[in-house]
């Protein structure tokens, strides 16, 4: 596991995925005492593991998901996955990349990079 750019861990880790890779990557990824975890995409890994669920979705939304989750990591793996990235930012200038969500949709991801 690659901790080049935090080599004492990260303060909070968000798994957008839900696969079981994921979540042990992130929580790998996390620091001391302190540290947090939270998923809103492995649901059922954090209910056995009781880790933290935010969930905000339809039962519905979710069985859609579990159709397309194996077909967009898919297309990640191939390279056929287009994300469109609005602007990137640095982390000390993480407040601004905050600003600029607060106006609206950006068009696209705002990156933070380490």
């Amino acid at each position: 596991m690659e901790r080049a750019a935090a080599p004492h861990g990260v303060d909070a880790a968000v798994d957008c995925v839900g696969t079981d890779e994921a979540v042990d990557t992130s929580l790998g990824l996390l620091g001391g005492d302190g540290a947090r975890f939270a998923t809103i995409a492995a649901i059922a890994r954090a209910q056995k593991d009781g880790l933290r669920a935010l969930i905000g979705v339809l039962p519905e939304s979710m069985a859609y998901r579990n159709v397309v989750r194996q077909e967009v990591i898919d297309m990640a793996a191939d390279g056929t996955l287009v994300v469109p990235v609005a602007a990137t930012y640095s982390l000390a200038d993480a407040q601004a990349a905050i600003a600029r969500l607060a106006t609206g949709h950006p068009g696209g991801k705002l990156a933070l990079i380490p």
